[in-house]
């Protein structure tokens, strides 16, 4: 094919790649304006690109941006339809009284399990009034609901963030896809009444539901254990009851896409339903009827994920081209499907199984051809290629490689991690799926025509997945199975691509030309932005820990130091939080970690950080504190050989430079108390060129009284407010000699000591003093250059 023909053969593959690129430009763009602005743009463009026809290139420009303008155009429609604009006024953490009907099935589970309400009705001080768009609702377990329940309750509306941490899940982007404006907090104080049960006519949803969880109580009944779980992942999707020891394993060997239904598993209902109407010699259009059901059936069971629907849609447009005797081309029925998923629902694009499902079928579109090719070259491969079993393994590695580097910037974007034995491990464990999901298959049939006939199937079937399990532990094993924990910059791993590409693409001078110059564009990029960041600037991250004290300051010299490490429950921060943040920052060891006092909101994510992290020194008042969870760190600490040093007021660190720490409490006999652990907690004060910031951990009034000894050296730029605003700390004296800028709260959002205190921030407020705090907006991150400072 010319190089010159890639849109007059794949016209899909740009206008899809347009709408898509649409959407993601709406996503940093103020919202009002987009919606006409992209109506008008394409709108203009069309009728340019109609009026200049002629012009190929130009008009193709024209008709590309009009296609952009719809996307965005889409995307802007889709948040302002489900955004209600009385319930957008009212405050994060807000009480708030709604009406609705229950939109989604409740996930099995213990605890608080979310479901989402669409809403009818809410009341305000000045009565009910219509609404609209939906919530997504937590509530108790003991408060049980199902699909199309009609719903009055009361709770607290929290608004979703795009990131609470560095690094973190993109909570805002996932709600607003699946068309959700705020979340609802049920609380001890709050409560939910039915008022009854309006399903609508057709409720195909819920039928769509009923039938997944038949599917899997029968799957219990058929197959024992380990069994059942496994076929509940393989078959529908449900891995909630697979021990996480499998589901790390099948991630190590490179398999996890086999535990989420995906294109792979459309794959192998397409053939099934093909073998049975091959079987039962159907005729032509019969065929394609009974093959298109099949898949849309499956699809519906299986909830209508993404990859799903991405695959059904492009086996339609197959079977539909191969009944009508027309020609297609796989770059078009991918565009097709992409194109048709996001008009309907555009927030998809921000999914990270849309995203891997078209990443992993344009990766097979575009490198099995020229793996193909380049492995025809190779005289000893290429003759291995006339006998049929070793044609059937050469081309499933081929295919699973180039599905692997179709994913792979995901796969490391999203979960730090490359699997190096994938290649070999899918090519034991994806036949063999395919046998063990066949014989299920026969077996859920066979069980409701004739129950008597199951058990050999189901005991052929179990040993198959007792070996699917065995090999995949076995090689997941292996000590290089996998490299964890991996987040390379961005601009690293493109320009990486970007030269292999440039390799497959060496014959195609254009190609070559354009390759050359996106690695030439890339790399002064790179250059020219740690050129202009420099080594000045002094960064500090208040993580958003919930109820608890953690702080990164990564120095100009790139030196690090951890002030407190959050707490251990509900969320292990060391784990959940802080191992994520640090990769994310290319940190791999700290220099030292300054633990303020031993309650566990400030040290328990110290228990799983050491094992992940080279921590080098460790901070304190005195080792001598009772307690077990700090004995447990202190005894780690050891084990690894990690320095304890004992720090006391009036020392000045100077490890940093040029920045310096200052220790100004606690007094010397504060630091040995046994009791009344706050009293006791390290006051430090990091100064950097003219900036300066205070750390208080959980002094109270107490200490702040005898620091006040420091006089106008308490005097900071930025505040951690102490003891997450109790009404214990920040007395007025101390705040008067501090004078903060900025004063930043840590604490989580309806935490049951009512942090901060009312008065706290009446006295923030009137210093005058900015007051920040990480439950509404997550993760405070400040940077200094030594003269200024800037909250990003």
């Amino acid at each position: 094919m010319p190089e010159g023909d890639g849109f007059r053969h794949h016209p899909l593959v740009p206008i899809a790649s347009a709408f898509a690129a649409g959407i993601l430009l709406a996503e940093s763009l103020p919202q009002r304006p987009v919606m006409p602005a992209g109506l008008l743009l394409a709108a203009s463009c069309l009728i340019a690109a109609y009026s200049i026809r002629r012009r190929e290139l130009l008009a193709t420009a024209l008709v590309l941006l009009a296609w952009l303008g719809l996307g965005a155009s889409r995307w802007t429609l889709q948040k302002v339809q489900l955004s209600d604009p009385r319930l957008s006024r009212v405050p994060n953490y807000g009480r708030v009284i709604l009406a609705g009907n229950v939109d989604s099935p409740r996930k099995p589970g213990k605890g608080t399990q979310p479901f989402v309400v669409r809403l009818r009705a809410m009341h305000d001080s000045s009565g009910w009034h219509p609404a609209r768009g939906r919530v997504r609702v937590f509530a108790p377990d003991s408060l049980h609901t199902r699909m199309y329940d009609d719903l009055l309750f009361a709770g607290y509306l929290v608004r979703p963030l795009a990131q609470r941490n560095p690094g973190a899940f993109n909570r805002l982007r996932y709600e607003q896809a699946h068309g959700v404006q705020a979340l609802v907090l049920i609380r001890r104080d709050g409560w939910l009444v039915k008022l009854g049960h309006s399903p609508p006519a057709v409720p195909l949803r819920l039928w769509a539901y009923g039938w997944q969880q038949r599917l899997g109580d029968r799957i219990d009944r058929i197959f024992p254990e380990p069994m059942a779980p496994l076929l509940r992942g393989l078959l529908l999707g449900l891995r909630a009851s697979l021990p996480e020891d499998t589901i790390e394993a099948f991630a190590r060997s490179g398999v996890i896409h086999i535990l989420a239904v995906s294109g792979l598993h459309v794959g192998f209902v397409l053939l099934i339903f093909w073998g049975m109407a091959s079987l039962l010699r159907l005729p032509r259009r019969p065929f394609t009827l009974f093959v298109f059901a099949g898949i849309w059936l499956y699809a519906w069971v299986t909830g209508m994920k993404p990859p799903v629907i991405r695959a059904a849609t492009m086996a339609s447009l197959f079977l539909l081209a191969r009944l009508l005797d027309r020609p297609v081309r796989s770059e078009n029925l991918l565009a097709a499907a992409g194109l048709l998923l996001l008009a309907f629902r555009p927030g998809d694009v921000f999914l990270i199984g849309f995203q891997l499902s078209f990443a992993a079928v344009a990766g097979i579109l575009y490198f099995y051809p020229k793996f193909k090719s380049l492995l025809h070259g190779v005289p000893p491969l290429a003759a291995a290629y006339r006998y049929r079993a070793l044609r059937y393994l050469l081309d499933l590695s081929l295919v699973s490689m180039a599905a692997q580097l179709g994913t792979l910037p995901f796969a490391i974007a999203y979960f730090g991690r490359v699997s190096l034995v994938a290649l070999l491990s899918n090519l034991i464990v994806v036949p063999a799926v395919f046998v063990l999901v066949c014989l299920a298959f026969l077996a859920l049939i066979l069980s409701i025509l004739s129950p008597g006939v199951t058990a050999p199937l189901a005991t052929l079937a179990g040993g198959l997945g007792n070996l699917i399990l065995w090999s995949t532990a076995k090689i997941a094993s292996w000590p290089l199975a996998s490299i964890d924990h991996w987040q390379p910059p961005w601009e690293y791993l493109l320009l990486a691509y970007l030269a292999f590409l440039l390799l497959l693409e060496w014959q195609h001078p254009r190609r070559r030309l354009g390759l050359i110059l996106g690695i030439l564009i890339v790399a002064n990029v790179t250059v020219w932005q740690a050129v202009l960041k420099g080594d000045r600037w002094l960064r500090i991250t208040f993580f958003d820990v919930g109820q608890g004290d953690a702080a990164l300051l990564e120095f100009p010299t790139g030196r690090t130091l951890l002030i407190d490490a959050g707490p251990l429950r509900p969320t292990d921060t060391g784990e959940r939080i802080l191992s994520p943040a640090l990769r994310r920052r290319q940190i791999r060891s700290l220099d030292a970690v300054l633990l303020t006092h031993p309650h566990a909101d400030h040290i328990g994510g110290m228990l799983s950080l050491i094992k992940t992290v080279d921590v080098r020194k460790i901070l304190v008042a005195d080792t001598s504190y009772p307690g077990r969870l700090f004995r447990q760190i202190l005894t780690q600490a050891r084990q690894r050989h990690i320095q304890l040093r004992i720090v006391r007021r009036g020392q000045v660190l100077d490890d940093f430079a040029p920045a310096q720490v200052w220790i100004m409490g606690p007094s010397p006999a504060d630091a040995r108390r046994r009791t009344q652990l706050n009293h006791a907690s390290l006051l430090v004060k990091v100064v950097y060129g003219q900036t300066t910031f205070l750390f208080t951990g959980d002094t109270e009034r107490q200490g702040e009284m005898q620091s006040l000894a420091f006089a106008n050296l308490l005097q900071a730029d930025v505040l951690k407010v102490g003891h997450h605003g109790s009404r214990t700390s920040s007395s007025a004296p101390f705040l008067a000699f501090v004078r903060p800028q900025w004063s930043v709260l840590s604490y989580a959002g309806l935490n049951r000591y009512g942090f901060p205190d009312s008065g706290v921030v009446r006295r923030l407020d009137g210093l005058p003093s900015r007051v920040v705090g990480t439950a509404e907006r997550g993760a405070v991150i400040m940077r200094s250059d030594g003269k200024r400072i800037v909250l990003k």
